[in-house]
């Protein structure tokens, strides 16, 4: 997750998401970053903002002389990438084979068997 905060006093969050919400930046499988939360409630610009080591908090610190605790969501974190196939993919055995040839009136047959 990050967080972004400037002179409008609005607060932020940016954090994984899958295409239907809006991927920004691109991504692997439709899977990137986009915006999950708007954080409002300072009468200011807000000067900092720290996330708490749990990363589900965040401190913000404004031009209004006030601290702030938010708590923010984490969103679910996104499926896997589907399973990558291999290349090339594995064939499967050859079925046994009959060969034939002839040579001065003769034939021979033999099998891979």
């Amino acid at each position: 997750m990050a967080g972004a905060a400037g002179a409008d006093g609005i607060i932020r969050v940016w954090g994984p998401v899958g295409a239907a919400e809006g991927v920004v930046g691109g991504g692997i499988g439709g899977i990137g970053w986009g915006l999950v939360s708007v954080l409002e409630g300072h009468r200011g610009p807000v000067a900092a903002i720290a996330w708490d080591p749990s990363s589900s908090r965040l401190l913000s610190g404004g031009a209004d002389q006030t601290a702030r605790i938010w708590d923010v969501p984490c969103p679910p974190p996104p499926p896997p990438p589907p399973p990558k196939l291999p290349w090339p993919a594995p064939q499967p055995p050859l079925p046994p084979m009959l060969t034939a040839g002839a040579s001065a009136g003769s034939w021979r047959v033999t099998s891979s068997s």
